[in-house]
C-alpha cells in the first residue's frame, strides 16, 4: 500500500536536482574570474568546465532520458568550454533546474516506469543499455552530486595556490 503522506517521486526529483543546481551555480559565482577557466594541476578540469558538463550531462539524462524530451548533447564540448561568464553560466544552471521541475510536472508518473535505450550521444561514457526513465533522474542527481564536490575541491585547490 502507498503511503498517502508520501511525497510524489517526481517532486523528490526536482527538489534534489534544483538544490544541487543552486549549489553548482553558487559555487560557480563564487569562483573568482581570473580562476574560473583555470585548472588547478594539469590534466584537472576547470570551474567553468565543471559547470558546462553538468549542465550537459543533466539535460541528456534527465530531460533527454528521465523526461523523453527531445535533447542534444556534446559531451567533448563540455569539457572544452572556456570564457564562458561565471553569471552565464551559473543562469544557465538555474534555467535547467527550473526546465527540469516544469518537466516533472508534466510527466506522467506511469512513464518513469517506461524501459528505454538511450542513444551513445545521451548516455555519455560506456555502452547504453535498457533502462526505466526513473534511471536518468537518479543518474542525474549521482551526477551532480559528484561533481558539486568535484568543483568545492577545485576551487579549494585553485583558491590555496593563489596565496
Amino acid at each position: 500500500m502507498t503511503d498517502p503522506t508520501a511525497p510524489d517521486e517526481r517532486a523528490v526529483y526536482a527538489d534534489l536536482l534544483g538544490w544541487l543546481l543552486a549549489r553548482i551555480a553558487a559555487g560557480v559565482e563564487a569562483t573568482p574570474p581570473a580562476l574560473l577557466d583555470a585548472a588547478p594541476y594539469e590534466g584537472a578540469t576547470a570551474v567553468g568546465a565543471i559547470a558546462a558538463h553538468v549542465h550537459g550531462a543533466t539535460v541528456a539524462w534527465a530531460l533527454g532520458i528521465g523526461a523523453g524530451q527531445d535533447v542534444s548533447r556534446d559531451r567533448a564540448a563540455e569539457f572544452a568550454s572556456a570564457g564562458v561568464p561565471a553569471a552565464e553560466l551559473a543562469a544557465a544552471l538555474r534555467m535547467l533546474a527550473s526546465r527540469i521541475e516544469v518537466a516533472l510536472d508534466h510527466l506522467d508518473p506511469a512513464r518513469l516506469d517506461e524501459i528505454v535505450t538511450p542513444s551513445k550521444a545521451l548516455y555519455g561514457e560506456g555502452d547504453p543499455h535498457p533502462m526505466p526513465r526513473r534511471r536518468g533522474f537518479a543518474s542525474a542527481i549521482r551526477h551532480c552530486a559528484i561533481h558539486l564536490g568535484h568543483l568545492e575541491i577545485t576551487l579549494d585547490l585553485l583558491q590555496r595556490s593563489d596565496r
